[in-house]
């Protein structure tokens, strides 16, 4: 016997998430809409994260099979990877739509791409070999992949509950205050 997926991740990607779909009420359908929401942004900011970091060891890479060995040059070159210089993005500039940031509701660390990023030990990088930076920047590489991927499943579903409840909305079999999030 199946038993019910307990954390939301699972429940939003799962095969059968949409079905029976026609039977919900709009107000289900919402609540499906927005726990695929919430999972979109979180896989974004783990995505985001870790690729910030394969940035960096992807630049720790390069740096090695180049002539800036001195700590104070690594720094800057680090800095200069993160630094767009005018064309640096604030908040104040940047488009409303585009302000919302995702932070945790629940402790870091329970969840695959959780772990991913705590375990990858930026601030250990000069005393790896070549080999163990390698090897971090396939880990790495493999997670993006795996968000990636688990972001588009749940950005697919997200998409259906969304056309779902605009075609109730257009045959008039729900309101807009049913469909829009109080």
């Amino acid at each position: 016997m199946n038993s019910p997926a307990r954390r939301r991740i699972d429940r939003v990607t799962a095969e059968d998430f949409l079905a029976d779909m026609d039977s919900k009420s709009a107000a289900e359908l919402r609540t499906m809409r927005d726990d695929c929401r919430e999972e979109e942004d979180r896989l974004s900011y783990a995505r985001r994260v870790l690729l910030g970091q394969l940035d960096v060891l992807q630049h720790e890479l390069n740096v090695r099979g180049s002539d800036v060995a001195d700590q104070a040059a690594r720094v800057e070159a680090i800095s200069n990877l993160f630094s767009d210089g005018d064309q640096a993005i604030n908040a104040a500039t940047m488009p409303t739509a585009h302000r919302h940031m995702y932070t945790a509701q629940e402790p870091i660390g329970r969840r695959r791409g959780d772990l991913v990023i705590e375990d990858v030990p930026l601030g250990n990088i000069p005393d790896m070999s070549v080999d163990e930076v390698s090897a971090l920047v396939d880990q790495v590489t493999g997670e993006v992949q795996w968000v990636s991927t688990t972001r588009r499943k749940v950005l697919d579903h997200l998409d259906a509950l969304q056309q779902e409840l605009v075609r109730r909305y257009r045959e008039g079999t729900t309101t807009i205050e049913d469909i829009v999030t109080p």
